[in-house]
């Protein structure tokens, strides 16, 4: 293989860190999707628990007929 030139080095150097730098924020582009998707997943749960349990009130409330 031939000897590389400063210059070449130095353009090869700057492409594997350019690379890097895409990979890196491609991975933390995932990361910010995943936790956004779980924060969401999770304030959906919360309301879903707080409308079973106002229907659950609701329930609780309601008088029951008395059949005699």
């Amino acid at each position: 293989m031939a000897e590389m030139t400063v210059e070449e080095k130095y353009k090869r150097k700057a492409a594997l860190l350019k690379k890097a730098l895409a990979d890196a924020d491609r991975m933390d582009a995932a990361v910010r999707k995943k936790t956004a998707t779980a924060k969401t997943k999770q304030k959906q749960e919360k309301t879903d628990q707080k409308d079973q349990q106002a229907k659950e009130d609701e329930a609780a409330a309601t008088p029951m007929p008395l059949d005699f």
